[in-house]
């Protein structure tokens, strides 16, 4: 494990700098600052983001500290990613982040397999591409993630999860057809 100082006076613990993540966070400071800048850009005065597949939270992490108004959900669907997703969270002291390790998709409460290498963590997948060695994850829609945060409204969603994406947004079918709805980043 390596601790990464990065832009805007954030820090990151990251398995590695081999993979694209945790590269890209030593080179630049940021990962993906287009995107990040993206997203700001888009989200009203006290918005809502929700960061599907957050990983260790190299997006919402600078969203939070650029844009302390707005509500973010981070999601990360494999355990020990999710504890990297933690401890970043809570050393950079964002607490507009509320952040839940599952995975979301078209059922609830499944426990499935989940595929996430040990070296390449931006690869995590329903699918055993990068590794045949599965973690179980539990299941959630995106549609029932939000009744049971009592979320009223969501500006922006960001996913990223691997080719999955069509069943992240089954799972969201009453939010996405709903009036208002997000504008969507995968």
């Amino acid at each position: 494990d390596i601790i990464i100082p990065g832009q805007f006076g954030l820090k990151y613990k990251v398995h590695n700098i081999h993979e694209s993540i945790g590269f890209e966070l030593f080179i630049n400071g940021a990962y993906e600052l287009d995107n990040i800048e993206l997203i700001i850009s888009k989200i009203p005065q006290n918005g809502v983001f929700i960061d599907i597949g957050a990983n260790i939270g190299s997006i919402s992490i600078p969203i939070s500290k650029l844009r302390p108004d707005i509500t973010i959900y981070s999601i990360e669907a494999s355990p020990r990613v999710f504890a990297y997703l933690q401890y970043n969270v809570e050393v950079n002291g964002c607490s507009n982040i509320k952040i839940k390790n599952g995975a979301l998709s078209n059922m609830d409460n499944q426990v499935v397999p989940f595929y996430s290498p040990e070296e390449l963590f931006g690869k995590g997948s329903f699918s055993p591409v990068f590794t045949d060695i599965p973690e179980q994850v539990q299941t959630i829609k995106l549609d029932t993630f939000i009744t049971e945060n009592h979320i009223e409204r969501v500006d922006f969603i960001k996913i990223d999860v691997e080719g999955y994406e069509k069943t992240v947004l089954e799972g969201g079918a009453g939010l996405l057809s709903g009036i208002n709805p997000p504008y969507i980043l995968f």
